[in-house]
């Protein structure tokens, strides 16, 4: 089997507890439930007015847009997509409208190709514009999955006034591909084929015109790494259970690489926890009740302060 991220990596090639969070001064422990624990929302008022619902696609400079937004109150939760393997589905805006004003957007490249290479940056950028277009304001909590999680520093980096938490679901840290780099050292000749080529990949980097998006994912990475900090903002970062199983010794560099960058990640602020969900995967995690429970506590957190 191969690991996750050659596989998101191949992928990106050709398509490309309660309402207060754990505080750490010190890295906190993970949280590993023994099973899917039954979650229970939040109630809603039954006399709750609707809001306006819009469902549109928006001109964003050269890139058209779509943004779907539900719900009302504050603050606005965005969904961010990683990449399209990994998407959140129709049910998402009803699944979080509950708790308030939920948006989800897809990125340039889904209805027209950009015509040259971006970075994340230009996209939280295209994101930021979409929103104001759409008369949508801040402040946010923004939701991420999978690559997505470039886009969730990257957006607080350029946007901190409007950025109050965020939860990051099995979301590549900046710092994933230099732990890697580290530790595939130099290329031998018995080494896997899928090794040599993962290694050139987070090395040298891939075509990136052969992807929709063209997102150069190494200058991204890089600029992700500039965030050094989210301060004390509310934040819980979601690890799939099932992507640290793994035993044969190369998979195993990964998942330990990937674990130690995800552990760094929930260091960056100071009012997080990280939790591991068993029973998941890189693919399917969006759909586990740790999500809804992750979500509302950011939400509360925020809401009560």
């Amino acid at each position: 089997m191969l690991p996750r991220l050659l596989t998101v990596s191949v992928l990106f090639t050709f398509v490309l507890a309660s309402c207060t969070a754990i505080p750490h001064q010190v890295p906190p422990p993970l949280v590993t439930p023994t099973h899917e624990a039954a979650f229970t929302p939040i109630p809603v008022p039954t006399d709750t007015p609707l809001s306006v619902e819009i469902n549109e696609i928006i001109q964003v400079g050269e890139y058209r847009m779509p943004i779907h937004c539900l719900g009302q109150g504050e603050p606005t939760i965005i969904l961010v997509d990683g990449d399209n393997f990994v998407p959140w589905d129709g049910n998402s805006l009803k699944r979080f409208s509950r708790l308030g004003r939920v948006c989800s957007y897809k990125r340039a490249g889904l209805l027209n190709e950009p015509t040259e290479i971006r970075t994340v940056r230009d996209q939280v950028h295209d994101l930021h514009n979409l929103l104001t277009i759409a008369g949508e304001r801040g402040p946010y909590v923004l939701v991420g999955v999978s690559r997505a999680g470039l886009h969730l520093l990257l957006f607080t980096q350029e946007y901190p006034d409007e950025v109050v938490g965020l939860v990051f679901i099995e979301c590549q840290p900046p710092t994933y591909y230099s732990l890697l780099r580290e530790r595939l050292g130099q290329e031998k000749a018995d080494d896997p084929d899928w090794v040599k080529e993962f290694r050139s990949e987070i090395t040298v980097g891939w075509d990136y015109t052969k992807h929709e998006e063209k997102t150069d994912i190494l200058a991204s990475t890089n600029q992700a790494m500039e965030v050094t900090s989210l301060g004390d903002r509310p934040v819980v970062v979601l690890v799939a259970g099932d992507e640290l199983t793994w035993t044969d010794e190369w998979e195993k560099v990964f998942s330990d690489a990937w674990l130690e960058s995800q552990t760094a990640l929930n260091q960056l602020s100071e009012n997080s926890r990280i939790e591991i969900v068993p029973d998941f995967s890189h693919k399917d995690i969006v759909f586990s009740s740790a999500v809804d429970r992750a979500v509302e506590e950011v939400y509360l957190a925020v809401k009560h302060r």
